[in-house]
């Protein structure tokens, strides 16, 4: 998609994805208990969904940026070349990934 034929992933990566996958699902379930709980203790409960999205969302920024910075060929060629790669890899996104 940018330029680079076969890049290395670091083994970490795949571990990464699958420890933050699950990091994400339990995030998700404790929230829904604590919800739960503080509503049976008739308390405000409506935050606590929307503080977990907003950390979950945090996550899922930040875990990718993570691997991608696993990956030093990639990082390379963005620095390398910003613009000629974003322009590579819109192109790729608009041609349906076809190339």
């Amino acid at each position: 998609m940018i330029g680079i034929d076969s890049p290395e992933v670091a083994p970490w990566v795949g571990t990464l994805g699958v420890v933050s996958g699950l990091a994400i699902l339990l995030l998700f379930a404790i929230t829904l208990l604590w919800s739960i709980q503080r509503m049976r203790a008739r308390k405000l409960a409506f935050w606590v969904p929307l503080a977990a999205g907003g950390i979950a969302v945090v996550l899922a920024l930040v875990i990718p940026m993570i691997a991608l910075a696993g990956t030093p060929e990639i990082m390379q060629q963005l620095e390398s070349d910003p613009s000629g790669s974003l322009d590579r890899m819109m192109q790729y996104l608009q041609s349906g990934g076809m190339e």
